[in-house]
Parts: structure tokens; C-alpha cells; sequence
């Protein structure tokens, strides 16, 4: 997956949830955090996952704070993001 896909996948779920850590990220359908048991938060997590950062291709630096994602974003609104 790319960035632009991965765009994609953010555009065609509105409203979907990012899980961001210091060295991972999940995308999922909706917020697990919103569930009101154990067990529907790990279903969320485990079966409503649209994308992660081992998704993405090398280059796009999937897995350093999100910036794969932030990326996708600024594709979305036509921005440039460069790291330094």
C-alpha cells in the first residue's frame, strides 16, 4: 500500500479512528475505546482494522509517529510534507 491508497481508505471511511504510538499505528472503522466491553474492544481491534503501518511501502515511512499517515492526509488537502 501507498500513500494515495491509503488516502483512499481514509476518504472512503469517514469518521474512522487512528491509534497513534511511538513506534505503531492502526487505523480502525471506528474508535475501540468507544465499546462498552472487553471483549467488543478487542473485536473492534482485531476485525476492524483498515490499515497499520507495516501496510505501508518502505518509502513511505510507515511507521515513524504516523507520518505514513500524515502524509495520506496532507494528500487529501493537496499539502506537501517533507522531514528533516
Amino acid at each position: 500500500m501507498n500513500t494515495e491508497q491509503l488516502a483512499k481508505v481514509i476518504q472512503d471511511n469517514p469518521g474512522c479512528f487512528l491509534l497513534v504510538d511511538n513506534d505503531q499505528w492502526h487505523l480502525y472503522k471506528r474508535n475501540p475505546f468507544d465499546s462498552t466491553t472487553d471483549e467488543e474492544q478487542d473485536d473492534i481491534m482485531d476485525n476492524e482494522c483498515l490499515a497499520r503501518d507495516d501496510d505501508l511501502d518502505g518509502e513511505s515511512m510507515g511507521c515513524v509517529y504516523g507520518f505514513g499517515v500524515l502524509v495520506a492526509l496532507a494528500g487529501l488537502h493537496r499539502l506537501t510534507v517533507e522531514t528533516v
